[in-house]
């Protein structure tokens, strides 16, 4: 993977369905084609400020759990027939197979196949202004799925 790069924005004129996105899914887990926030939503991120946003990480939705599955609190402007969903890691060192097995479980919980998912992590290192991690602080990744699956958080 790259550490540095100029990736394209994800166009909501141009992918209108999640199976549109699932057709570039290569491009989004490579982080060459990336999500981006509409004005307001940013503006509602940056306004909770990044202090406020770790304590709902850390004390709400990783609280006496390693791993968390979540709504996207401040989701991208994807089609919306796309759900947006985190799952937070406590442990940096969590092994990959714990992570998968648990990712494995909640596809499974949902009734989620391959092709209803689109995960992408990004580096915790990067400082390219679309792909640099807003909380490097916790291992994250990003689960796109076929429909909202959930409404609430839950972990």
């Amino acid at each position: 993977m790259q550490i540095e790069h100029e990736p394209e924005i994800i166009d909501p004129t141009r992918y209108l369905s999640f199976d549109s996105l699932l057709n570039a899914r290569e491009s989004i887990r490579n982080l060459r084609l990336v999500p981006r926030r509409s004005d307001e939503i940013q503006k509602a991120y940056e306004q909770m400020g990044r202090n406020d946003f770790l304590n709902i990480v850390r004390n709400h939705y990783l609280n006496g759990s390693v791993l968390a599955f979540v709504r996207e609190l401040f989701p991208s402007d994807l089609p919306p027939d796309t759900g947006q969903y985190v799952f937070w890691i406590k442990e940096s060192d969590l092994d990959n197979f714990t992570i998968a097995q648990h990712l494995a479980e909640v596809m499974e919980t949902f009734g989620l196949g391959i092709n209803d998912v689109i995960l992408f992590e990004r580096s915790r290192v990067t400082q390219t202004e679309f792909v640099k991690a807003a909380i490097p602080e916790f291992r994250h990744i990003h689960v796109w799925t076929r429909g909202r699956i959930i409404e609430t958080s839950t972990n």
